[in-house]
């Protein structure tokens, strides 16, 4: 094969595939394509297009995608060859080839032809086809126009039987020309294959195929093509690089590319378009089959979130249980968050997240993994669940929470505590304490009849222990759990519209308030309240826990009161199941001695946590309960009373049962007579005998209670807010402290830094000064022949040894400062600590009120958080109204603006019927007096023919006159003669050219003659 550099004349003639004829006298043509175009590519670039017309030509030919086909490599010293067969016949469909000796590139397809029309900018047949990456009709332009700018390499295409070389234009290297010239005859046994296996390896037939040489090619005026250069040109197409199901996963939308050298790189159609922002983010690379560079050879890379998720989720679909893990991995992976699945949580399907989730749960048989989202606590699964946590990325919880059953540790716990048994609750003081307290609070809502139900905890354990030893727990103090569970409650109830039977008064105080009103009466119930028989005969005891009252006392000064009653069994035995108390101007009096009931009562002044008080005087054959709560206050629960008891029973003395016998004759006898006047029901009197039985009873009588009653709730209010001014004063003494000790711990560091560098001194003056001891000693046993030197050595040794004393001295005096320093430093800071301890103990009982208050504060805030919210909802509707609003008056102004165009048109078209009357007003006009004129015409003949007719009668009358003798003839009758008008009319119809004559005989009128002025 040869090619003549210069150029050819003659006719020639290109066969074309749409039947045109290419005939010329010169062998050039010269591209549409400017210097200065596609300034920004760079010889990859190139390459590129090159190479996707390479790939389109081999799918156009043969109908079978780049990846599917199969690639075999042949290395040899010249160079090396790539060759591409069919998977099925393994007929080869094209080849890469690269000679080292002579410096070109080669690209063939088997069974192509090229067009004419290809020099031609912007002709393709591909730009309907989206499987072929070509639309533009530029590529092969561009590419030969950058090979020749950037580094004169020659290009010459075999195709139709002809060379086509892209070249500068003579004497002008700012146009490319196409000179065309037809293969050598000595070439033509090129037209028959080489080989007939089609397996195997042949040249290219310049009729039959197309080959691209790229390099120095047809004379060594051409740059050569390095090795360097044409493998990193190859490495831009990923199947030279990897195939096969190990290193790559094949979908109809694309491939995951598992080649670590090749992370983070992006190809289309198997070319490679460039890495990725943050490659190092990405896992695998990927190859899309599907999609096209715009003009600038750009690709949008704001579809890659969806053109991932297309990819995995057909990876998923098609199945594959390493494929599926590896997908899992990166979700599961929450320390690096991949970037290949970005936007997975708005994208993925619902089959692909139950694949994945049944993929997960096949990964735990056992149930001992609980995967959950990146928000939950690992120490909750693993302490409450006993469950092993594994963490999922946010995209892959998100969409399992849509799609799946997937449950948080907080669902989970609660599904399984529905689940669980029902077990009965423990006859112990802290289990009944706390069902007790939860009763209290649900009695205020009477209308709901709550049934209350323990579920088994299963293996959730709640450990107790104080100085490693077992701690038996009796007194039930934690109220934040009612608080919570109350919460809940009331949220139940307003999210399933439940009436909640709350009392008058309580509606009106509200939700907040009234939760407000409940925490506080939990802080004032009464604990561990017990019930134990006195020393004398006819006494029990009471006695309770009040931290409240303690707390209040101590810091505050206030002594709160707390009302006890000694109900009977036989008679109040309804009242031990009374939760809550009211108290108004109609009920009971408590600064009374005995209650309403009959039972006696107290009012106690509580100025500590621990409370006690004694009845006396109680009927030894009667059982007795007490009922505490926290006086006037308007409402207030009772504390979990103790089964009743007898009081102490010894045989009573004479004296006292006298008194009792003179007591009750005296009330029966009062009792007879009220009964006797009043009709009321016997037995309402019964508590009251009973009551004054035991006044009787009673040796020392308490006093009226309501002259030491003294508790007001304003000045307790007062109190708190100067103990609040007194807290925060703390509090900033608590802040100073706190620093003081802050420093005094950095000067502590410091000074024992100093004291380790000291030591660390001493301890090398120590090793100094032994090792010179010894070197002294080494002298001193050696036997120098010069005795001299050997005297003036030990002085130096002496007297550096002396130095190191002195030294010595010096530290371990700087050392023993700083020993006491330190020590008195560390006397303050015990101080500062134990002022810390109380300051914080004292905090820590006005940081309750403070919560309390807060916990108010943030019912009021969420309250206006919720106006708030109701605010922003009205003023985005007003916003949305106003963006209506401006939207119809956009309309508006553009149906005024058509409008005003249709009004102008209607101006228009108005403007020229009025010229259009005008006008025919004008030839209207020019008629009239062209009428006018024939009017005029007309009457002036008809002057003349009246003219003319008055002769005619004027010559008739003559004649008439001259024969008027022969009429009268005798013997003769004529006829009458025709009267003029008459005979006119006659000669008129005549005149006028009627074919038949009138035989009516009318009288003719004179015309009217009209004259227009």
């Amino acid at each position: 094969m040869t090619d003549q550099n210069g150029d050819d004349e003659g006719v020639i003639v290109i066969p074309d595939e749409q039947g045109d004829l290419w005939t010329g006298k010169t062998h050039n043509e010269t591209l549409s394509i400017g210097i200065e175009y596609a300034k920004n590519w760079n010889l990859m670039d190139a390459f590129r297009e090159l190479l996707l017309n390479w790939a389109d030509a081999i799918k156009q030919s043969f109908s079978i995608s780049m990846e599917k086909l199969l690639y075999f490599h042949e290395i040899s010293a010249n160079g090396y060859k790539i060759t591409v067969h069919h998977p099925e016949s393994r007929k080869i469909l094209g080849f890469l080839n690269f000679d080292k000796g002579k410096g070109y590139l080669e690209l063939c397809n088997y069974q192509s032809q090229l067009s004419r029309k290809a020099l031609k900018m912007g002709w393709t047949d591909k730009d309907l086809k989206d499987n072929l990456s070509g639309k533009y009709g530029e590529g092969l332009k561009i590419a030969a126009l950058v090979m020749l700018r950037h580094a004169s390499y020659q290009i010459r295409i075999t195709a139709s039987g002809y060379y086509w070389r892209l070249k500068w234009k003579t004497n002008d290297k700012t146009v490319v020309d196409c000179g065309i010239s037809k293969v050598d005859a000595k070439d033509g046994d090129k037209d028959l294959p080489q080989n007939p296996d089609e397996t195997q390896f042949r040249l290219p037939n310049p009729s039959q195929d197309v080959s691209v040489k790229i390099g120095t090619v047809y004379s060594t005026s051409g740059s050569p093509l390095t090795e360097i250069q044409a493998k990193q040109w190859l490495n831009t197409y990923l199947y030279f690089n990897c195939s096969g199901p190990k290193e790559i996963i094949q979908t109809k939308y694309g491939a995951v590319i598992l080649k670590k050298d090749l992370r983070g790189r992006i190809y289309l159609k198997g070319v490679y378009l460039g890495k990725l922002s943050s490659p190092q983010l990405y896992k695998y690379g990927y190859d899309f089959y599907r999609g096209r560079l715009d003009r600038d050879r750009n690709w949008d890379a704001s579809q890659l979130p969806d053109r991932l998720m297309k990819v995995w989720g057909e990876v998923v679909r098609c199945g594959g249980k390493n494929n599926v893990d590896r997908y899992l991995n990166m979700f599961q992976n929450t320390k690096q968050n991949w970037l290949d699945i970005n936007g997975a949580s708005t994208r993925m399907s619902e089959s692909v997240a139950k694949t994945l989730w049944n993929q997960l749960q096949e990964k735990n048989p056992q149930g001992t993994k609980f995967y959950h989202g990146a928000s939950c606590s690992d120490k909750k699964i693993q302490s409450v669940l006993k469950k092993e946590p594994v963490p999922l990325s946010d995209e892959l919880w998100k969409v399992l929470k849509k799609y799946t059953s997937v449950m948080t540790p907080s669902e989970y716990q609660r599904k399984k505590f529905v689940s669980s048994d029902t077990v009965k609750i423990l006859d112990t003081p802290y289990c009944q304490s706390f069902l007790w307290t939860l009763r209290s609070i649900l009695s205020l809502y009477n209308e709901i009849n709550f049934e209350i139900v323990f579920k088994d905890g299963d293996d959730i354990d709640l450990d107790a222990r104080s100085s490693n030893r077992a701690v038996k727990v009796q007194m039930f103090t934690c109220e934040h759990i009612i608080n919570y569970l109350h919460a809940r409650i009331i949220r139940e109830l307003d999210k399933n519209d439940i009436t909640t039977g709350l009392s008058t008064a309580d509606k009106e105080k509200g939700g907040t308030d009234l939760i407000f009103e409940i925490r506080k009466c939990l802080k004032h119930m009464p604990r561990m309240i017990q019930l134990t028989r006195g020393h004398n005969n006819g006494e029990l005891r009471v006695s309770w826990e009040d931290s409240e009252a303690g707390t209040f006392s101590r810091i505050h000064n206030i002594n709160l009161e707390s009302h006890v009653i000694l109900h009977r069994d036989s008679t109040c035995r309804d009242k031990h199941s009374d939760r809550v108390t009211r108290r108004d101007t109609a009920s009971n009096d408590e600064t009374a001695d005995i209650a309403n009931c009959g039972c006696p009562q107290k009012i106690v002044s509580s100025t500590s946590s621990d409370n006690e008080i004694t009845f006396e005087g109680l009927v030894s054959t009667e059982s007795y309960f007490p009922k505490i709560s926290r006086a006037k206050v308007p409402i207030a629960f009772f504390g979990f009373p103790p089964s009743p008891m007898k009081p102490t029973s010894n045989k009573p003395s004479m004296r006292m049962l006298a008194t009792a016998n003179k007591t009750e004759n005296e009330d029966f006898s009062k009792t007879t007579m009220s009964t006797a006047t009043s009709n009321t029901d016997p037995k309402e009197n019964l508590p009251v005998q009973e009551s004054r039985l035991d006044k009787g009873l009673n040796v020392t009588p308490q006093k009226s209670l309501r002259d030491r009653m003294s508790y007001d709730t304003t000045s307790i209010e007062a109190q708190l807010e100067k103990s609040e001014s007194c807290r925060k004063i703390l509090r900033q003494d608590v802040e100073k402290a706190s620093s003081e000790i802050k420093e005094l711990k950095y000067t502590s560091n410091t000074l024992k830094i100093e004291k380790e560098s000291l030591s660390k001194q001493l301890a090398n003056v120590l090793l100094e000064k032994a090792r010179l001891t010894q070197s002294l000693q080494q002298l001193k046993t050696q036997r120098m022949p010069n005795s001299a030197k050997s005297q003036a050595c030990t002085d130096v040794l002496s007297v550096r040894i002396g130095d190191l004393n002195v030294k010595n001295a010096d530290l371990e005096e700087i050392l023993r400062k700083t020993r006491k320093a330190h020590a008195a430093q560390a006397i303050q800071l015990e101080t500062f600590k134990k002022e810390r301890d109380v300051m914080k103990s004292e905090n820590a009982t006005l940081q309750e009120k403070l919560s309390d208050s807060q916990i108010k504060n943030s019912v009021i805030k969420n309250s206006a958080t919720v106006d708030l919210k109701e605010a922003h909802e009205k003023i985005d509707a007003l916003e949305k109204r106003d963006v209506k609003m401006k939207m119809d008056i956009r309309q508006l102004k553009t149906n005024q603006e058509i409008l005003e165009k249709r009004i102008s048109q209607a101006n228009s078209q108005i403007k020229r019927a009025n010229m259009e009357r005008d006008k025919a007003m004008i030839e209207k006009n020019a008629a009239i007096a062209e009428r006018d004129e024939a009017i005029i015409q007309k009457n002036k003949s008809l002057r003349k023919q009246r003219k003319f007719k008055s002769l005619m009668q004027s010559e008739l009358e003559r004649d008439e006159s001259s024969d008027e003798g022969s009429r009268y003839v005798s013997g003769i009758k004529r006829d009458r003669s025709l009267d003029p008008s008459e005979r006119d009319v006659v000669n008129d119809g005549v005149g006028n050219g009627n074919k038949s004559r009138s035989v009516k005989k009318v009288k003719r009128e004179t015309p009217k003659i009209i004259e227009l002025e």
